[in-house]
């Protein structure tokens, strides 16, 4: 937190903006709000320019080791514990259904652990509920990938322990070899199951060159995930002896029983999906915009209007200066979904603020001139995502499609929940059906698939994979 950027005009406040005329960093007291239309800019107090939030590595804002709290206490939110409740029943109904039941029980209950790495490996919080949709995909999966898991842990020793000179009745506790396997299992492990829990292969589990170039490069921060699942699993025994503790009563001691015995599986499974979130681009598993957060998520900006202008009304200082260079597209896995400019060339930009400008004439429904202004942005980002939403529709009823699907690229890596996942569906849409792109479309579906499984956007994706 120490090496983050701080206000060049109040030197102790943290900057969570730059102004975009003046390059200032800003603190919440150099900013406030005003209205462009019905939407609300964030601009600097002192010149009035549009002011541009910061960004910084998820890693650098907060350490996996200083997010492992929230992964941990963030798994008992009130959807999480109605589907541990709802995971208990099941899988204690199917243990008592035969070998058949028992067999089924360990594919949901693995189904439910790296559906649970997934979902914290978003960020997000609770205790997944595994898809149980396709029969092979969401059930036997699963279930062969955590038998996996199991047998890198106990194979190797196991193994040992049979064909090693003196066989079972050799001294255990005396076997530095013995103790390496299971020392090597032990680390080899965790980096297997985050494979696994993010869309892996069960030989994929068995590379030694990915698993542990993996491990490597997360460095210390993966000693700390061992470390941590290693006492998760302490604690998950324990659960496990008290559950036998519960008494007697028909179906209730079954199913809270089962239930604790779920809640240390379901904490590791959040510690790794954390790792993931905090470093999960050093393992390549998406653009690095994926792992930006906000400098100050929430801050309320604090500041007044310049004195010489009125509140929503355009800035009167002189013309903005260089703007920096505009940055490099951010990549849709897997491959960038680069789009030739449809808009007349780029003319030097208005005194007054070009998002601002482009949000008015949006609303206004212009799209020339809109087309016009987007494609003079330094910072397409900037835009609002439903004003890039709205001129991504205004554009394809008048049959500019690339417009249409500039917009939506930028519009689809926005952090906006509701406007994201449908931009990248219409993205998709247009570039098979339209620009004729249909791998590029693919690309984009398996983005929206992964990065927003849940939304009734990303259920539409599947159906157009499937097909």
């Amino acid at each position: 937190m120490n090496s983050l950027p701080h206000c060049g005009r109040h030197p102790g406040a943290r900057a969570g903006w730059e102004c975009q005329r003046c390059q200032a960093l800003l603190c919440p007291g150099c900013v406030y709000t005003r209205q462009a239309g019905a939407v609300a800019l964030v601009s600097c107090s002192r010149c009035g320019e549009s002011a541009q939030p910061l960004t910084a590595r998820r890693a650098e804002i907060a350490s996996f080791a200083e997010r492992i709290p929230w992964a941990l206490g963030a798994a008992f939110t009130r959807d999480g514990l109605a589907t541990l409740l709802g995971a208990g029943v099941v899988i204690w109904l199917l243990r008592h259904l035969g070998c058949l039941g028992v067999v089924f029980s360990v594919c949901v209950f693995f189904g439910l652990f790296f559906a649970t790495l997934s979902n914290a490996s978003r960020g997000e919080s609770g205790i997944a509920t595994p898809e149980l949709s396709e029969l092979f995909h969401d059930v036997i999966r699963p279930g062969l990938l955590g038998l996996m898991a199991l047998l890198i842990v106990i194979g190797p020793a196991l193994a040992w322990i049979v064909y090693r000179p003196g066989g079972w009745e050799a001294s255990w506790s005396g076997d530095p070899v013995l103790w390496g396997l299971a020392v090597v299992s032990v680390l080899y492990v965790p980096m297997a199951c985050i494979h696994a829990g993010l869309g892996g292969s069960v030989l994929g589990m068995l590379n030694p060159l990915a698993i542990v170039g993996g491990a490597l490069r997360l460095g210390r921060d993966y000693a700390i995930a061992v470390g941590a699942t290693g006492l998760l699993l302490v604690a998950a025994f324990l659960l496990t002896f008290l559950s036998a503790f519960l008494g007697s009563v028909p179906v209730l001691s079954g199913v809270l029983g089962t239930c604790l015995q779920l809640i240390g599986p379901m904490l590791m499974a959040r510690t790794l999906g954390a790792l993931m979130y905090v470093r999960g681009d050093d393992l390549g598993l998406g653009p690095q915009s994926d792992y930006q957060e906000l400098l100050l998520p929430g801050a309320t900006p604090r500041g007044s209007a310049p004195a010489a202008q009125a509140p929503g009304q355009p800035p009167t200082t002189a013309a903005p200066s260089a703007r920096p260079p505009r940055p490099e597209a951010i990549e849709l896995e897997p491959e960038a979904i680069e789009l030739e400019p449809e808009a007349p060339a780029p003319v030097a930009p208005p005194p007054a603020s070009a998002v601002e400008q482009l949000v008015e004439e949006v609303n206004r429904g212009d799209l020339p001139a809109a087309a016009r202004l987007f494609s003079t942005l330094q910072t397409p980002q900037a835009v609002p995502a439903a004003t890039l939403y709205a001129l991504a529709r205004s554009a394809a009823a008048n049959e500019q499609y690339t417009l249409a699907a500039q917009a939506l690229n930028v519009a689809g890596r926005s952090s906006d929940p509701e406007i994201a996942p449908n931009a990248l569906l219409v993205l998709a849409r247009i570039l098979e059906n339209r620009l004729q792109r249909p791998t590029d479309a693919r690309a984009v579906l398996d983005h929206l698939v992964a990065r927003y499984p849940g939304t009734p956007a990303a259920a539409q994706g599947r159906q157009l994979l499937g097909r």
